[in-house]
């Protein structure tokens, strides 16, 4: 990575156009290659004198580890699905972020209430699928799936992106912590407390946006706290048993519900196609050991059956 001024090589265009957890995000022209990028722009924070806060930052200048984390997955992934990392650069009180331009995102699609065919559909799955393969490849869990960290251009090409939370994952099998996931995307052994969990979390959130794909952007599990998420679920799924998941008795918050019998997943969705209503089914196990891995998914005859998977550029995407 060279290190540029931004008066040197970047010119900032429309001013700011996102905001983040730890920076906003403005538009920008890079006049070396004259194309239109992101420019994250991260505050570098002043390192806190209490010592366990300060484990939480790295180096002296204070760069919080959720941007460092950021910084090595899109300098190391190069994927047409995965949100890029162009250049990197100091600016005064500010580590800057070049990233792809991307005029949208899935959140703001769906707002839009956009419809999309069964082909549209597939096109946008499986260019999700593909960017989480990518990362599972190299052992590394997103841990925050959800449409607004689906970037989507002009052209249809689908990014994942928002990798602060994301974890490298292996063995010796792991701890993690279990508060991540935005809660409607949240499966339900990390709702349990589960601290060794594996790339399926990010399978269950896949299954979460691929049901709003099918209803035109209505969340599925739209809990209100991490109960009542469960409740959610269990209504759907029905409640763990010694058939389902039976090492689910054995999580750190687990707790009994009253019992309930799985819904008929085509009322659901009444107009999905049948291998549609299997896809998700496999995505949506209560049980992580028996949900589908994103390489299973890939080959799923889902996208194999007519209508096949659109290319991006005849998604209905005219309105960014």
């Amino acid at each position: 990575m060279n290190m540029f001024s931004v008066s040197e090589r970047y010119e900032q265009i429309n001013a700011h156009i996102g905001q983040g957890t730890y920076g906003k995000v403005e538009k920008a022209i890079d006049k070396n290659s004259d194309t239109v990028v992101a420019i994250k722009k991260v505050k570098i924070c002043e390192l806190p004198s209490d010592l366990t806060e300060s484990r939480q930052k790295v180096g002296q200048c204070g760069i919080h580890f959720t941007v460092l984390r950021e910084i090595k997955i899109m300098n190391e992934i190069n994927h047409p699905n995965i949100m890029g990392l162009r250049d990197v650069f100091v600016q005064g009180d500010f580590i800057n972020l070049v990233m792809d331009y991307m005029e949208s995102d899935l959140r703001k699609v769906f707002e839009n209430r956009i419809r999309f065919s069964e082909s549209h559909i597939k096109c946008l799955l499986k260019q999700i699928i593909l960017g989480i393969n990518e990362l599972h490849n190299w052992f590394i869990i997103h841990r925050d799936l959800a449409p607004a960290n689906i970037f989507i251009n002009s052209k249809g090409i689908a990014k994942v992106g928002d990798f602060g939370l994301a974890r490298s994952y292996g063995q010796p099998r792991r701890e993690y912590t279990p508060e991540v996931v935005t809660l409607w995307y949240r499966c339900p052994e990390l709702l349990f407390g589960s601290t060794k969990y594996t790339h399926a979390v990010d399978m269950w959130s896949i299954g979460c946006i691929f049901a709003e794909l099918l209803t035109g952007g209505k969340a599925l599990l739209p809990g209100d706290d991490e109960v009542r998420q469960l409740g959610r679920i269990f209504e759907l799924l029905g409640t763990p048993n010694e058939d389902n998941w039976p090492q689910a008795k054995e999580l750190p918050l687990y707790c009994e519900f009253s019992p309930r019998s799985p819904l008929n997943f085509k009322d659901i969705f009444p107009n999905a196609s049948e291998m549609a209503i299997d896809l998700i089914q496999s995505l949506l196990r209560l049980n992580p050991l028996e949900r589908i891995s994103a390489s299973q998914a890939l080959e799923h005859e889902y996208f194999k059956s007519y209508p096949l998977p659109c290319d991006p550029s005849e998604l209905p995407l005219n309105y960014i």
